[in-house]
């Protein structure tokens, strides 16, 4: 099972309610509204958006960084 969790970085509540909407973001989606000084961004070293975060079955980080290709993905699931 995949799961994805999207942190935002708006700060703007109306803004990213706007976004989940329109980019149909059905999966889990929070947000601080504290743009770059949220805690999560910090935590993380967030150097830019899109940032991606995998996670094993076990919930430890197995890559970092940068957006993965549908293929990338998919090799991690296996």
């Amino acid at each position: 099972g995949l799961e994805i969790f999207s942190v935002s970085l708006d700060t703007d509540k109306r803004d990213w309610i706007k976004a989940i909407i329109k980019d149909k973001m059905t999966w889990i989606n929070v947000s601080e509204l504290n743009g770059w000084k949220t805690k999560i961004a910090k935590d993380y070293f967030v150097s830019g958006i899109p940032f991606s975060i995998l996670l094993d079955k076990d919930r430890k980080i197995i890559a970092t960084g940068r957006t993965f290709t549908e293929e990338e993905i998919e090799k991690y699931l296996k």
